[in-house]
């Protein structure tokens, strides 16, 4: 299992101007696993997640506790999903320290899209993943 800490800048793409955010809260991964061989590894999907996809948690995160969360909105995020044989995300489930917070990440999660997956034949077939994140509070900048 490799540990992946991740602070990253959201950009809101609303206008054609882009607006960088600074990031309001450390993402660490505690744990990261599949439940089936295929050629999507979780090396692979830890590394779309977090070029891709852990702007969206920090966005659900940023809306929910604001530009200064206190220390109180920390905890364990845990990450069920699979993903089809054509690379979209199914069977999405989240469960932190607040539902709001895994309702949203919830909605963003079912939009992600990863490589296909492929059995050892190189057939297409479905996997899962289960991810289990830290989520800390960053201090804020005076």
């Amino acid at each position: 299992m490799r540990a992946l800490l991740v602070v990253v800048a959201v950009v809101s793409s609303a206008s054609a101007d882009v607006v960088r955010e600074e990031p309001v809260v450390a993402i660490k991964t505690k744990v990261s696993k599949t439940k089936t061989e295929s050629s999507l590894t979780v090396d692979a999907v830890s590394a779309t997640l977090q070029l891709s996809y852990v702007e969206h948690i920090q966005r659900c995160y940023r809306d929910r506790f604001g530009k200064k969360p206190k220390a109180s909105a920390s905890g364990t995020m845990k990450l069920v999903f699979g993903v089809e044989p054509d690379g979209k995300t199914i069977g999405v489930v989240v469960a932190s320290f607040d539902k709001k917070l895994d309702a949203c990440v919830v909605g963003r999660a079912r939009s992600w899209t990863f490589t296909p997956p492929k059995d050892k034949a190189d057939k297409p077939i479905a996997t899962s993943f289960v991810y289990e994140f830290a989520l800390t509070p960053l201090p804020a900048e005076k």
